[in-house]
């Protein structure tokens, strides 16, 4: 029985992570904010800490969703992706 488990090969996805320019302005747009509101108020502080939160999640729901709707797809086109600036260089 254990070398059944053995020979099974479990294959995880990709941690999902939101694009780089998303996690840019998101920064930009916080340390904008942070000079406007005083950061020892309290109430300040837990909006800030729950906006934060349900940021998370909704950026986390997003991702599900395109994955399930991906999944559901299931194209297997093949892709090919071609670089015109590649010829410059």
């Amino acid at each position: 029985n254990d070398s059944d488990s053995e020979d099974e090969l479990v294959e995880y996805e990709d941690m999902l992570t939101p694009p780089a320019m998303q996690q840019f302005a998101i920064s930009i747009g916080v340390m904008m904010l942070s000079n406007r509101i005083d950061i020892l108020n309290a109430k300040a502080v837990r909006i800030a800490r729950l906006a934060f939160v349900a940021y998370l999640v909704t950026v986390q729901l997003f991702l599900l969703y395109v994955t399930f709707r991906a999944k559901s797809m299931d194209d297997r086109t093949s892709i090919t992706i071609s670089n015109p600036l590649a010829a410059l260089v």
